[in-house]
């Protein structure tokens, strides 16, 4: 099997081939140069210096002459090009495998419960809380269940033990720094696809505070409008049946998927191999119908069947 990752060696490379000055966090900088035009830590996007003349609003005219391109499905029928969905549930319930089958049926074009990928597109993964091992264990029984994919480059993973060995810690979504790195490598590979999981832990933000989601939301809507689609990972609260925070996080959303346990209250107390939750679709902006109607699955083994 070819590499599906990206190494710490080569991702310290290529940020650094954008901006010499980068370095690991616990790294002590060069001296300043003389002369230097652009201060370490300063504002990548500093709209008040920018010229903000170009900025014409478009017209009815300008839809008139424009070709609209409808949008193409990446996961039929839950998530277009361009589209933001986010997916929850209980600590033990299996999000991140069902995230991750998910992930590799888009790479390879394959399919996945209800769901089919017209066509493989490069999909980057980010991992914030698990151990390499832990992610390639799973992915070669997803690709055992799933079968090959002729696109092995089309899924890349970043996972904090890795990063660590060069003296990074996990880039945080929803800061301007690790935006920034994360989009160099969003456009340097071409991914079309970015899988966060989870929010959780690739965020500083108190979740119950709506100004809190800002920067994360810009970051989303940033993503879209350079033509990405996002797939956020996130906790459930108390209660199964709702997402943990604030509710300004579902605004710019187009999907939400509920993962929603039936077989135990306490999921992370239920012993048995077998899981079964139900998936309900609590937003669903460009489906509706059967589409949208919700169903059982059960996990056994690492195996989703409905």
């Amino acid at each position: 099997m070819s590499k599906d990752y990206i190494t710490p060696d080569e991702l310290l490379a290529e940020i650094q081939k954008k901006d010499p000055n980068f370095l690991p966090p616990n790294t002590e900088p060069e001296p300043e140069k003389k002369g230097s035009s652009r201060k370490r830590g300063e504002n990548i996007y500093d709209f008040y210096n920018d010229d903000v003349s170009k900025i014409n609003p478009l017209n009815i005219s300008d839809f008139d002459n424009r070709e609209i391109i409808p949008p193409e499905y990446i996961v039929h029928p839950v998530l277009e090009t361009q589209g933001l969905c986010l997916i929850f549930a209980a600590t033990g319930v299996g999000k991140t495998l069902f995230a991750m089958n998910l992930a590799y049926a888009i790479a390879s074009g394959g399919n996945f419960l209800k769901y089919s990928c017209p066509k493989p597109r490069k999909v980057l993964y980010i991992d914030g809380e698990m151990k390499f091992a832990h992610i390639a264990s799973r992915l070669f029984k997803i690709i055992e269940n799933q079968g090959e994919t002729e696109f092995k480059e089309n899924l890349g993973v970043l996972t904090p033990d890795e990063l660590q060995k060069i003296g990074f810690r996990m880039f945080k979504v929803d800061d301007e720094r690790g935006q920034a790195v994360y989009d160099k490598i969003i456009e340097r590979l071409g991914y079309e696809v970015i899988v966060i999981d989870n929010i959780s832990v690739l965020t500083t933000l108190k979740e119950n505070d709506a100004h809190e989601w800002a920067p994360l939301i810009d970051w989303m809507l940033s993503l879209r409008a350079r033509g990405k689609s996002v797939i956020a990972i996130h906790h459930s609260g108390k209660d199964s049946t709702t997402y943990r925070g604030s509710s300004k996080a579902l605004d710019c959303l187009d999907t939400v998927i509920s993962l929603q346990p039936l077989n135990d209250d306490n999921v992370e107390d239920n012993i048995s191999e077998a899981k079964k939750f139900k998936i309900v679709y609590q937003k669903h902006r460009s489906f509706g119908g059967k589409d949208a109607a919700s169903y059982e699955v059960t996990l056994d083994k690492e195996n989703f069947s409905y």
